[in-house]
């Protein structure tokens, strides 16, 4: 059965830079923090291309959410249904109007089929596929712009990661300061609790070691999204 869903017109059309910058508000860019393992090669962005198919990898059980730059105006495939309870199909979606928001969830377990997608004036083919290598969420950007998208989450990422050090070397020292405090007061002249003062530099240099061993767990965990294949995409995590 052939299904075809369409929206309503809405009122003007952003254009690809403020789609970007719309998609960057909202707050779909957080970046994955070093320790996040479940996530890893879950996340990816595609560069929306009419020339090329968005690759969505889906998995029965699993809800795959595919994000478009501007809202989606109709959707047309043969094979998909809205309400698995009401007809037979191979894939659910999930789809409102004016949302730029698309769910995929398989109603097979294996197997694929195509979507053409109409958005910003614009057809574009969707290709779900069946894999155990899922996604779970495929955000589009505006042609030529992934590399943009791929800077600003390292940024984020490393941002990210600075702050958290920072704080805990100022709790350390904070913590230190206070072994200090708690002290018996002696003559200027006298030398330090070497134990303490021990305990503390065992302190900084643990503290440095996994810093960085962070900074060098990042720089792995960046680095698949500068070699990505074609169509092109990054993924937010090391594969």
């Amino acid at each position: 059965m052939r299904s075809v869903i369409h929206s309503r017109k809405l009122p003007g059309k952003l254009s690809k830079s403020l789609a970007l910058c719309a998609l960057l508000t909202t707050g779909h860019l957080h970046a994955q923090t070093v320790e996040d393992e479940l996530g890893k090669d879950r996340i990816v962005t595609q560069e929306l291309d009419p020339s090329k198919p968005i690759i969505v990898r889906t998995m029965p059980t699993v809800t795959t959410t595919v994000q478009f730059p501007e809202p989606v105006d109709a959707l047309d495939g043969k094979g998909m249904v809205v309400d698995e309870s009401k007809d037979l199909g191979r894939f659910q979606i999930g789809w409102q109007q004016g949302s730029r928001f698309v769910s995929v969830l398989p109603l097979v377990s294996s197997g694929s089929m195509n979507i053409n997608v109409i958005t910003g004036g614009k057809v574009y083919v969707m290709l779900l596929l069946v894999d155990v290598h899922f996604d779970w969420i495929v955000r589009l950007v505006p042609l030529g712009s992934l590399e943009l998208v791929e800077n600003l989450l390292k940024q984020q990422q490393q941002q990210k990661l600075d702050t958290q050090q920072t704080k805990e070397r100022q709790s350390l020292q904070a913590k230190q300061e206070q072994d200090h405090a708690r002290l018996p007061q002696k003559p200027a002249n006298e030398p330090k609790q070497q134990p303490l003062e021990q305990k503390h530099q065992q302190q900084t240099t643990q503290l440095a070691a996994k810093h960085t061993q962070q900074q060098q767990q990042l720089q792995q965990h960046q680095q698949p999204a500068a070699h990505a294949a074609a169509p092109k995409q990054s993924k937010e995590g090391k594969g």
